[in-house]
């Protein structure tokens, strides 16, 4: 009986503690994305080396950008970044600490990162995971969701997506 109870312990004590040190990548609520740059429109609206960033909030910014039928930012818009070794990254701009589509972080040019200027935690948007750095997104291990850009080479555009 006592070894049972041991044993027992045991492993309650590691289903507990698996728990306590995960990432979080899922605090912003599921939103379409989808956002089509054609080649022509990639020289103004796109991003061209590390440090540029472009921002894209349906039928508000870019000022000029012309979205279409089936175009959607996400929730709170996203934040397309030019990231590490020519990576393209493109981020919800929902604060995940504050959850809120009008709670938005931007990109701090000076600091090279995201702040969020409410709660503010700052976050990496060069490596490919929008990682927390500092604030309660870091204590909390809330990261920035992340969305998909895909390029076409056959036509120079380039998709970004859920």
């Amino acid at each position: 009986m006592k070894m049972y109870r041991a044993i027992l312990s045991v492993l309650f004590l590691i289903f507990i503690l698996s728990g306590c040190d995960k990432n979080i990548y899922d605090r912003i609520p599921t939103s379409n994305v989808y956002v089509n740059i054609d080649a022509a429109r990639w020289v103004t609206y796109g991003v061209h080396g590390m440090g540029d960033s472009q921002i894209f909030i349906l039928n508000q910014k870019p000022e000029g950008f012309q979205y279409n039928i089936s175009s959607a930012t996400g929730f709170g818009g996203i934040l397309l970044v030019g990231g590490n070794e020519n990576q393209i990254l493109a981020f919800d701009m929902a604060c995940p600490v504050e959850r809120s589509a009008q709670v938005r972080i931007h990109f701090d040019a000076d600091a090279l990162c995201a702040r969020c200027d409410k709660c503010g935690s700052t976050y990496d948007v060069f490596s490919a995971n929008g990682a927390p750095m500092s604030g309660q997104a870091h204590t909390r291990k809330f990261f920035l969701q992340r969305y998909n850009v895909v390029y076409n080479s056959l036509t120079g555009a380039y998709t970004i997506t859920r």
